[in-house]
């Protein structure tokens, strides 16, 4: 686990720094720089990573989940790599034959998960697997918006499962932090891959909970959050305006 902790600020600096002079980078909501959409690397890294040490013992952290999560990014990447950012004409078109590669991907995955469940838990795994991804494309669309609510969903997170090892804590608490900076200070971003990747990795904790209510909260906050006016709250509310403007560097 330490040799992990000194691997994370350098795979950080690596993979932004390869990015980028790959030409893997989206320009910013300005337009005004570009930035190379490195951190879904960087976050499914850590996951595997997670997932090497925590495997067998908690289904999350399995092999078949960080196989998943991995060709959700991939689908992620080739966006990306398109220069695609309007999520609701370039990403879920169903015709598209990555998309339905992805649904079908999904569909099999949920079956899997729930494979000893009912039919009904297999119905809202599939809803999960399309939905909080698409929540998370539709908040990335400003700048730290996908963060804070990735963050605020983990802290739900903790509250509900058992006590984990402080270490496993501090671990993600790095993970997230690093992101946190980076996008702050307009060095990196999540791109599509990122975006569809958090967002599949919150439905994949949702569903191996194995709780309808839990997964049936968690779809309609996905829902409430995917189609509010997200970037009129902070300019309306004072306090959410202060949520929103908190972590990002104005100065270029």
């Amino acid at each position: 686990m330490i040799t992990l902790f000194l691997l994370l600020p350098l795979l950080s600096i690596a993979l932004n720094i390869g990015f980028a002079d790959a030409g893997w980078a989206l320009s910013d909501s300005g337009g005004k720089r570009k930035m190379p959409f490195s951190l879904g690397a960087f976050i499914l890294f850590s996951y595997a990573a997670l997932c090497s040490q925590l495997a067998g013992s908690v289904a999350f952290f399995s092999y078949l989940p960080l196989a998943y999560a991995t060709l959700v990014w991939a689908i992620g990447f080739y966006y990306d790599w398109r220069k695609c950012t309007d999520i609701t004409r370039n990403v879920f078109v169903w015709k598209d034959p990555v998309i339905l590669i992805g649904i079908l991907a999904a569909m099999l995955f949920a079956w899997q998960m729930t494979s000893m469940a009912s039919f009904w838990h297999w119905l809202i795994a599939i809803a999960l697997l399309v939905m909080l991804p698409y929540t998370g494309q539709k908040m990335n669309k400003h700048p730290l918006f996908l963060w804070k609510a990735s963050f605020c969903f983990l802290v739900v997170v903790f509250f509900v499962i058992e006590t984990p090892q402080f270490a496993d804590v501090l671990y993600v608490v790095t993970v997230f932090y690093i992101a946190f900076v980076l996008e702050g200070e307009r060095e990196a971003c999540f791109g599509t891959s990122g975006a569809l990747l958090l967002g599949s990795m919150a439905a994949i904790w949702a569903i191996s909970t194995h709780s309808l209510t839990l997964q049936f909260a968690c779809l309609a906050v996905s829902i409430f959050l995917a189609y509010i006016p997200l970037a009129q709250l902070p300019s309306r509310i004072g306090v959410f305006r202060w949520m929103g403007e908190l972590g990002i560097n104005k100065h270029e």
